[in-house]
């Protein structure tokens, strides 16, 4: 008898974990759904504005980009740096190489998955997810999600704002605390804030704005330390095409 009651435990396992992965609420399925359905939406026109400054709130770099994004006849996706001022210099020409890439392609139009979480094949990731309440956002009265995400390598606090009849995404608040490396920068309290085009049929980002603590080392025992605030708007979006 106790054989037969381990090799019962043992063949539900793998559905005790799949149901825990699953989030029943029928709001945030909604999402689900609204987010899927739109998952082919391209800004046709990026606009980034980037200000960093130092411990003493003095601002040490400003840069404006302005990109225009388009599909070529082999469903390919374009991306053509029009403009890009550093420091009230315009750096255009010299620029624009670095932007042909498909790192542009990853950074502005892939999203990573924190930013993204309404993913059906991340919500294995989510746990935790509760409603904390209702306010009224851009005129929309929405329900308020708290959850924990946790990505390959960072665990993130998420808020999410949806829309009380219709489920549609309106505002997206992602948060860690986790140190981030990159090259030789440490980003630290990154915070992201998303604004959601409020339609079911043509939901996706219109802003999104990053600002953080960064720590860079610029000689060996020179490090400078400050802040940075990102804000991109998406503009002119379009489908991609569907015909391959």
């Amino acid at each position: 008898m106790k054989n037969v009651i381990l090799s019962l435990i043992i063949l539900f396992i793998p559905l005790f974990n799949s149901l825990n992965s699953q989030i029943n609420d029928p709001l945030w399925n909604r999402a689900l759904t609204v987010s899927k359905a739109n998952s082919n939406w391209i800004p046709g026109a990026i606009f980034e504005n980037d200000i960093t400054k130092n411990s003493d709130g003095k601002r040490e770099e400003s840069i404006q980009r302005e990109i225009s994004v388009f599909e070529s006849k082999d469903y390919d996706l374009k991306f053509i740096l029009e403009k890009c001022i550093i420091d009230g210099e315009n750096k255009t020409e010299t620029e624009r190489g670095q932007y042909q890439s498909d790192n542009f392609s990853n950074n502005y139009i892939k999203p990573d998955e924190a930013e993204d979480p309404l993913q059906v094949i991340y919500q294995k990731n989510i746990s935790k997810l509760k409603r904390t309440g209702k306010e009224s956002l851009q005129n929309k009265l929405c329900i308020v999600f708290e959850y924990i995400h946790q990505t390959k390598e960072i665990l993130w606090k998420g808020k999410i704002w949806l829309e009380e009849e219709t489920g549609i995404p309106v505002k997206l608040i992602i948060v860690t605390d986790q140190i981030i490396t990159h090259n030789k920068s440490k980003i630290k309290n990154l915070k992201t804030e998303i604004n959601f085009n409020k339609d079911s049929t043509k939901w996706y980002p219109l802003k999104t704005r990053y600002t953080s603590n960064i720590e860079i080392n610029i000689l060996p025992f020179v490090t400078f330390e400050g802040t940075t605030e990102t804000t991109i708007k998406f503009d002119d979006y379009f489908k991609l095409r569907d015909d391959k």
